[in-house]
């Protein structure tokens, strides 16, 4: 996988929760997703907007 930034990224049990989900069924919505990790929606659009720009998705 390659990153976009070259900065150390310390992923927590959240965002690791929503790559499985996303890898998972891409076609989740934010508030599909939200209840599958156990975050509101917009946490969940957050941490997806950092992780696309991250380069993790």
């Amino acid at each position: 996988m390659t990153m976009k930034n070259h900065k150390q990224i310390t992923l927590d049990e959240f965002d690791k929760r929503l790559l499985r989900a996303v890898q998972r069924d891409g076609s989740l919505t934010h508030a599909q997703l939200a209840e599958v990790v156990h975050l509101s929606p917009s946490q969940c659009a957050r941490r997806l907007e950092r992780l696309r720009k991250d380069g993790y998705l």
